[in-house]
């Protein structure tokens, strides 16, 4: 099972957890609700209004404010389980005029994975420049901050890329899909998510441990295009 910061809390009480454990833990959570998810969020909203759908932005979802976006169950879900979801942007691909209905369906989609990207990297400069500037043990605590947001949200950009209804993924791979196979999907898509959470929740943990793989691979990559930052 995941552990989320309220069971680290529990564990520091009987003596099984360091408090720096219980404030990691806390901080992840809270950077995930308050700035990793709006993120995430606005860009699917962004994408939409851009190829001519305005549904979201009049139930006023192009923005950064992390209470648009927070979904209570799903918040519940992260101080529990460190596994949640935020409210989804509603899109209207029929609206998206600019582009086909399955290639808005895509763009839009891709766009949430694709902005945790790009912020990751700024994280990482940030991270960097700030040991450029001022190194002191202060401001290692502010850089550890940047990096743990930036390896969050790469995280949060690999999960999402997962071809599983309703991830992000599924919808980019509908895009080369015959309609055929799409019925297929969407009609076994209660299956093929109760396979999806066990191959997450349950040993050997495959799933977990691809993410991990693949998010620490393009945290790699990330480090490298910013190695002007010494």
């Amino acid at each position: 099972m995941l552990r989320g910061p309220i069971f680290v809390l529990f564990d520091f009480f009987t003596g099984n957890a360091g408090i720096m454990d219980v404030v990691i833990r806390f901080f992840a959570v809270l950077v995930i609700l308050f700035v990793i998810f709006p993120v995430h969020e606005c860009a699917h909203a962004l994408a939409a209004k851009w190829l001519g759908d305005k549904t979201a932005e009049r139930a006023g979802r192009i923005t950064l404010n992390p209470f648009a976006h927070i979904d209570p169950m799903g918040a519940i879900f992260m101080f529990i389980m460190s596994f949640g979801w935020a409210k989804p942007v509603p899109v209207n691909p029929r609206n998206c005029h600019k582009v086909g209905i399955k290639a808005a369906v895509s763009l839009t989609a891709a766009a949430g994975p694709i902005s945790n990207v790009i912020m990751s990297l700024l994280c990482i400069i940030i991270a960097k420049t700030i040991l450029v500037i001022s190194p002191n043990p202060a401001m290692e605590y502010v850089s550890l901050a940047f990096r743990i947001t930036a390896q969050l949200s790469v995280y949060l950009a690999v999960f999402n890329l997962i071809p599983i209804p309703p991830l992000d993924g599924s919808k980019i791979l509908f895009f080369f899909l015959k309609d055929k196979q799409v019925f297929f999907m969407e009609k076994n898509a209660n299956i093929i998510r109760l396979v999806f959470l066990a191959l997450i929740f349950f040993p050997p943990y495959i799933l977990s441990t691809a993410i991990s793989f693949v998010g620490g691979f393009i945290l790699m990559g990330l480090d490298l295009i910013t190695w002007f930052i010494k």
